[in-house]
C-alpha cells in the first residue's frame, strides 16, 4: 500500500518544485482557470448585460418647432392610436398628450404639448401644441398667437374639454408673450368650424398671472385668474385682482373683478372712487374717509420719488366726503369744515370752499361743483391736477380737474 501512494507524493513534490523555481505564474493562471474570482464573475456578468435600446426621440425638447414638428409626424404615424405612444415623449421632452373629438366625426383626436428650445425673452417656458386630428389632416400648430405654456401652469391648464357649448372637445391652452419687464398671459379656447380654427377665450391676456382654473364643467364653469401687477417702476402702484370669467354664448367674457386688498393709499383711494361713480354715496364716506385717516396704507410717490402724494389724496378724499354728504340730501357743514380745517393740500381746501359757496347760492350739490370746476378749472390749475393723479401708465387713465366733483 506504502508503494502505490510514492508516485502521488513525487508529482506533488515536483510541482512544488517547479513553483519554487520562478514558475508560480503558471501556478496562479491554472487557479484562476479551476475557480473564479470574484473580479471576475462581475466582469463577466457586466460584459453579458444587453445594451438598452437608444430613445428614438433624445434626451432633450426640440430646438425649434420646426425639429418638434419633423419628429412627431414620423413618431405619430407609428402609433396604435391616439396618445398611444406618448410615454415616450413625456419621459424624454416634458410633452403632455391628450386626446377628444375635436371636429365631431365620432374619433378621438390627439393634441400634444411639447416644450420647444430653452427659453428666452420672449416667454420663459416657451412650447407648442400640436394636433393631429383622426381624419388625417397632417400636424396642426397652434396657438397662432404667442408662445404655448409649459410651465407647471400651463400643463394645468391644458386640456381637450367641451368650453364653447357644441358638444366637441375643445382644445384649452395658455400662452405667454414677454416684455422687458412682465409676461402677459392668455388663454385660449380653440374650436374647429369645419374650415379653421376659432379661439373663444377671452381675448386679452394678464400680466403676471400666478393662479388659473376652470371651476366646473362646461360652459357652467368660470374660468378664474389671479394676477394683472407690471413689474415696472414706470407703472406705478400695483396691485393684482382676482377676475372671473364665464361664457356668454360666443366667448369668455369677464363676470367680475376684484382687487387684492389696497397696499398703497392711492387704491384705497380709487375703491372708494368707484363707490362714489356709483352713487352708494354712504359707503363712498366710509371708504373716504378709512383712506384718509390710514397710517398705515403706503404713500407709493414718497416710496418712488421721495414726494409727499398723501396730503394730495387725503385732500381730495375729504372734499368727496362733503360732496357724497350733501348728494344724501344731509348737512355738509361738518364735512366741509373739515375739508377745509384738516386738508394739507392747499388745492383741495380752495375746491372744498368752493363747493361751499355753490351750496350757500342755493343751487344744490350741482351748484357746488360747477363752482369747484370753474376753480380747478383756472389757467394752470388744471395742469397739476393732472400731475397729482399722475401714478404711472399702469392705472391710466388720469383722473382730470373736471372729474375731481361730476355731480
Amino acid at each position: 500500500m506504502g508503494r502505490r501512494r510514492l508516485p502521488r507524493e513525487a508529482a506533488v513534490a515536483a510541482l512544488l518544485v517547479l513553483c519554487v523555481a520562478g514558475l508560480a505564474a503558471a501556478c496562479k493562471s491554472s487557479n484562476r482557470s479551476t475557480v473564479p474570482s470574484p473580479a471576475a464573475t462581475a466582469t463577466s456578468r457586466a460584459t453579458a448585460t444587453v445594451t438598452a435600446t437608444p430613445d428614438p426621440v433624445g434626451s432633450a425638447p426640440p430646438a425649434s418647432t420646426e425639429d418638434a414638428s419633423k419628429q412627431l409626424a414620423t413618431l405619430i404615424a407609428t402609433w396604435a392610436g391616439p396618445c398611444a405612444g406618448a410615454a415616450v415623449l413625456e419621459r424624454s421632452w416634458g410633452a403632455i398628450c391628450a386626446t377628444g373629438d375635436l371636429d365631431g366625426d365620432g374619433k378621438a383626436d390627439t393634441a400634444l404639448l411639447v416644450p420647444v428650445g430653452g427659453g428666452g425673452a420672449r416667454t420663459p417656458n416657451p412650447g407648442m401644441v400640436f394636433v393631429q386630428r383622426a381624419a388625417g389632416s397632417g400636424l396642426e400648430r397652434l396657438p397662432p398667437e404667442g408662445e404655448a405654456d409649459t410651465s407647471v401652469v400651463g400643463q394645468k391648464v391644458f386640456a381637450l374639454a367641451e368650453r364653447t357649448g357644441d358638444a366637441r372637445a375643445d382644445l384649452v391652452l395658455l400662452a405667454n408673450v414677454c416684455g422687458a419687464h412682465t409676461c402677459s398671459s392668455r388663454v385660449y379656447v380653440e374650436w374647429w368650424d369645419g374650415t379653421a380654427w376659432r379661439d373663444a377665450g377671452p381675448g386679452t391676456g394678464v400680466d403676471s398671472l400666478d393662479t388659473i382654473s376652470f371651476d366646473g364643467k362646461g360652459t357652467a364653469a368660470e374660468l378664474v385668474v389671479h394676477g394683472g401687477v407690471i413689474n415696472s417702476v414706470g407703472a406705478g402702484p400695483q396691485r393684482a385682482a382676482t377676475t372671473a370669467y364665464t361664457f356668454d354664448g360666443v366667448r369668455w367674457s369677464i363676470k367680475s373683478v376684484l382687487p387684492d386688498k389696497p397696499v398703497y393709499l392711492f387704491h384705497a383711494v380709487q375703491d372708494a372712487d368707484e363707490l362714489f361713480g356709483r352713487a352708494k354715496f354712504a359707503e363712498a364716506i366710509a371708504a373716504y374717509t378709512a383712506a384718509a385717516d390710514s397710517k398705515t396704507l403706503k404713500d407709493w410717490r414718497q416710496e418712488a420719488d421721495g414726494v409727499n402724494g398723501r396730503d394730495s389724496l387725503a385732500g381730495y378724499a375729504r372734499l368727496r366726503i362733503a360732496v357724497a354728504t350733501a348728494a344724501l340730501g344731509l348737512d355738509a357743514t361738518r364735512a366741509m369744515d373739515a375739508a377745509i380745517r384738516d386738508g394739507n393740500d392747499p388745492l383741495f381746501a380752495n375746491a372744498a370752499q368752493a363747493f361751499r359757496r355753490g351750496l350757500q347760492e342755493g343751487n344744490g350739490v350741482h351748484g357746488g361743483c360747477l363752482e369747484v370746476t370753474q376753480y380747478l378749472g383756472t389757467s394752470g390749475i388744471p395742469e397739476i391736477v393732472r400731475a397729482m393723479f399722475d401714478y404711472g401708465y399702469g392705472n391710466h387713465p388720469v383722473k382730470t380737474y373736471k372729474e375731481i366733483c361730476p355731480l
